[in-house]
C-alpha cells in the first residue's frame, strides 16, 4: 500500500487544501463564497479599498458605510500606512423574529506600503457618504517626466 499525498499538484498532506479549493471552485460558479451563503460567515468587518496611482498623487478610496468619522483612524508611519477603526453595533436587538444578520461589526486594521516618493507631509483625508477618501501627492522626483528625442 502506497500513502499518497492529499493533494499532488500542491505537493501537500494537509487534507484541508482540497475542501479550500472545492470550496474556490463553489464561489466561482455560484458567484459568492460557500461560508457566505451557508452562513458560516464570521461577521468580522473588513472595508474593502481602492488604490490607485495617478502621475501625481495616490488615490486611496475605502468603503466604510455606518460608521462615525471619530472611530475611523488614519495614520503614516515610516513608509506605511495605517487605515484602522472600529465600526460599532447600534443596539444589541433581541427578538425572536431575527433570522439572519449580514453585517459586519468590529475592529479593523490595515497597512499599505507607500512607494517612494510619497509626500506624506501634505496628505489629505475627507470622509463623505461612508467613503474615506485619501490623497497622497507625489514628489516632484516621483512625477514622471518627458524627454525629448532629438532628430538629427
Amino acid at each position: 500500500m502506497n500513502l499518497i499525498p492529499w493533494n499532488k499538484n500542491q505537493n501537500t498532506l494537509d487534507p484541508f487544501t482540497d475542501m479550500l479549493d472545492l470550496d474556490k471552485e463553489i464561489s466561482r460558479f455560484f458567484g459568492m463564497p460557500l461560508e457566505r451563503d451557508l452562513g458560516f460567515q464570521d461577521n468580522s468587518f473588513g472595508p474593502e479599498i481602492d488604490i490607485r496611482d495617478t502621475e501625481d498623487s495616490i488615490l486611496i478610496k475605502a468603503d466604510l458605510p455606518g460608521m462615525d468619522k471619530k472611530h475611523i483612524h488614519v495614520s503614516i508611519e515610516g513608509d506605511t500606512l495605517y487605515i484602522s477603526g472600529e465600526r460599532k453595533r447600534e443596539t444589541k436587538v433581541e427578538h425572536k423574529d431575527y433570522v439572519r444578520e449580514e453585517r459586519s461589526y468590529g475592529e479593523f486594521r490595515r497597512a499599505f506600503r507607500l512607494p517612494d516618493g510619497v509626500d506624506t507631509k501634505n496628505a489629505k483625508a475627507k470622509y463623505i457618504d461612508g467613503v474615506l477618501e485619501l490623497m497622497l501627492p507625489k514628489t516632484k522626483e516621483a512625477k514622471p517626466k518627458q524627454i525629448q528625442i532629438e532628430v538629427n
